[in-house]
């Protein structure tokens, strides 16, 4: 009795456990917002676009073009087995059953060290090993011994109780397919920019030919299915009382204190991991506050050397020196609902530039800074993004259900958001088509 109540406590902890791991991960996907390729910083990031490589694999069955795949064949088998049973007076009887199963004769798989992401904004390169994959079905036939992949594609020799039937089945994630990645994003150490790989200390790492929703929504189903399973477990363990000898007046006041017990606990865990959430989101704010920091920082670092570019300029240089040195004051944003300039963008006055010196279209410096710029005002214009998607997602979890009472528990406050709208999220050529000379 005692190893069985120890089985059954361990039992239940597992799945309170799996329970809340699940949660988490489903909560932490929820609340993740969605970046651009050249929106990406340091840290757990999620990530949409198109799968891209030089050098893809060619998938052993399909023959699809793709980066990684898994392939299995399965052989189906039937046979007489003895079974021995034992009623309730303890005499044992033992008879033969038919039993039905299958068999995993051969498998196999491959994948590229590494491949591109790209999306709208530019590219990244993700580093698939070790990474929870969720591929696509690109192969799955039925065949007999008739059909000639029976054995060209599957061992020459079958089981010993085979039905004469196999399952060829693969998985892949091919090239130009269209993929979510939810991963720690880091300097690479080969060039000058970030890419999404395993990192020992990341919560997740998924790659999914699903979108997040459906990820987090899976995760949400399986924390779920643990604590149901549990659940389960318990009413089962229950049913058992009476044979272990317990009087029947004992076992519901048992049964219903056992299951009050568990559900108090996967209680507290859910409210664990709710807490627990809110702190990494607050965190994840304060992240995305100091990224846009970093963006400004990044573009003042940047006007000395746009400065050079137009020393050549004669009649326009002076306006143009206006507009940058403007830019160099805009060294530190000011903070959601702070008195204080916001950072703008100077696009619209290259744009008045350029019709004002149809000249400038022609030159390279010209044409060099505005590109520069642009590029600057669009990282801008993403980390402001990327901060205001993830301050509302605080703030509705903040402002709905349990969120409520931890507002005033655990010090939490609803952030503001920022007002510029002076940075498009695509920003506009900085020369019109119409006047270039």
């Amino acid at each position: 009795m005692v190893i069985a109540l120890l089985v059954a406590v361990g039992i239940l902890l597992l799945c309170n456990i799996m329970s809340a791991r699940a949660e988490r991960r489903h909560r932490l996907i929820a609340d993740l917002p969605a970046s651009k390729t050249s929106g990406v910083f340091v840290g757990l990031v999620e990530i949409s676009g198109r799968i891209e490589s030089e050098s893809p694999l060619t998938s052993n069955l399909a023959k699809t073009r793709c980066v990684w795949y898994r392939w299995s064949v399965s052989e189906s088998w039937s046979r007489q087995e003895m079974e021995t049973t034992t009623d309730s007076e303890g005499h044992s009887t033992s008879h033969y059953v038919m039993r039905h199963g299958s068999e995993v004769v051969a498998h196999g798989g491959d994948l590229r060290p590494s491949f591109m992401l790209r999306d709208d904004h530019g590219t990244l390169r993700i580093l698939p090993l070790g990474a929870d994959i969720r591929p696509l079905r690109v192969f799955h036939v039925t065949c007999t011994p008739s059909d000639p992949r029976y054995f060209a594609m599957g061992p020459a020799h079958e089981l010993a109780s085979s039905d004469h039937q196999r399952v060829f089945e693969e998985t892949a994630l091919l090239v130009e397919a269209n993929v979510c990645v939810i991963g720690q994003a880091r300097e690479r150490t080969d060039a000058a920019a970030l890419e999404i790989a395993r990192d020992a200390n990341a919560p997740v790492f998924v790659i999914s030919i699903k979108d997040e929703h459906a990820v987090a929504t899976g995760y949400g189903w399986n924390a779920l299915a643990w604590a149901l399973g549990g659940l389960a477990a318990l009413i089962t363990g229950a049913c058992l009382l009476p044979n272990a000898g317990i009087p029947q007046e004992h076992v519901m006041p048992l049964v219903v204190g056992a299951i009050s017990t568990y559900l108090f606990v996967w209680f507290l865990c859910w409210l664990m991991v709710a807490y627990n959430s809110l702190i990494e989101l607050r965190h994840r704010v304060r992240q995305a506050w100091a990224n846009v920091d970093v963006q400004l920082k990044r573009r003042t670092d940047l006007i000395p050397n746009l400065v050079q570019m137009v020393e050549g300029l004669s009649h326009h240089e002076q306006d143009v020196q206006v507009e940058l040195a403007h830019l160099r004051t805009q060294l530190v944003a000011t903070a959601p609902g702070q008195p204080g300039p916001d950072p703008s963008s100077c696009a619209p006055a290259l744009r008045i530039l350029a019709e004002r010196y149809p000249a400038l279209t022609a030159d390279h410096a010209f044409a060099t800074l505005a590109s520069t710029l642009e590029d600057c005002e669009e990282r801008v214009a993403l980390a402001n993004t990327y901060y205001n998607d993830i301050a509302t997602f605080l703030n509705t979890r903040l402002q709905t259900g349990f969120g409520i009472l931890f507002t005033s528990m655990g010090g939490f406050q609803v952030q503001p958001l920022l007002q510029s709208g002076s940075f498009p999220r695509r920003p506009e050529p900085a020369v019109p088509t119409g006047s270039a000379q």
